[in-house]
């Protein structure tokens, strides 16, 4: 069992739904990424053949466990082991989502990290008194949140694009405006603050 599974499969189980009904019916299906096969069991019964495809080979064991019909293969991604033409359709569903939710993660660090440490510098520079006496954890909370409001920004991407029929939604839409919109908005107020001074 992968640790996190039933969150994954709950998560997964609307993206699954969709890619189901766009499936030819009776058609030879790829699952890349496959893992243990929490989402494997939606698209068996619409095709004719499926091969589930993962990496990790514990999680193809449990996959066959879960699936015994299932051929479940272990290869890298890059590297199929399969002719061209061998499938009608392949799925590739929680990678897409992890992908932009890493690139939601990266850019959040970058646009906040920017912003804290230019208000570190600029505090610095105006030796304001409370940063002046408590430098180390100034430090400490602009990581703190700097990594925290990261991760909120990837977690609520990732969730809000749980069902690909409804992109971009309005958590995806209010996520990415406040990854940019906060770090702007402090930094203009900060600027303000910092000149009335």
């Amino acid at each position: 069992m992968i640790i996190g599974e039933q969150v994954l499969e709950e998560l997964g189980s609307g993206p699954a739904h969709m890619a189901r009904a766009w499936l030819p019916s009776g058609g030879r299906l790829l699952e890349i990424g496959c893992s243990s096969g929490y989402l494997t069991h939606h698209f068996l019964g619409r095709v004719r053949s499926m091969v589930g495809l993962d990496i990790n080979p514990a999680a193809l064991a449990s996959a066959r466990g879960r699936h015994p019909h299932l051929r479940a293969v272990c290869s890298d991604v890059e590297r199929l082991p399969f002719a061209d033409g061998s499938f009608d359709a392949v799925v590739m569903l929680e990678q897409f989502r992890i992908g932009i939710a890493v690139c939601a993660l990266i850019s959040s660090l970058v646009l906040n990290g920017l912003t804290a440490s230019w208000l570190l510098r600029l505090a610095g520079r105006r030796q304001i008194a409370i940063y002046v006496r408590h430098q180390e954890w100034a430090g400490v909370i602009a990581t703190t949140v700097v990594v925290a409001t990261s991760i909120g920004a990837a977690i609520f991407t990732y969730i809000g694009m749980g069902n690909p029929s409804h992109l971009p939604d309005i958590l995806s839409v209010l996520t990415a405006l406040a990854a940019l919109l906060v770090p702007i908005g402090i930094t203009y107020f900060s600027r303000i603050f910092a000149n009335s001074r």
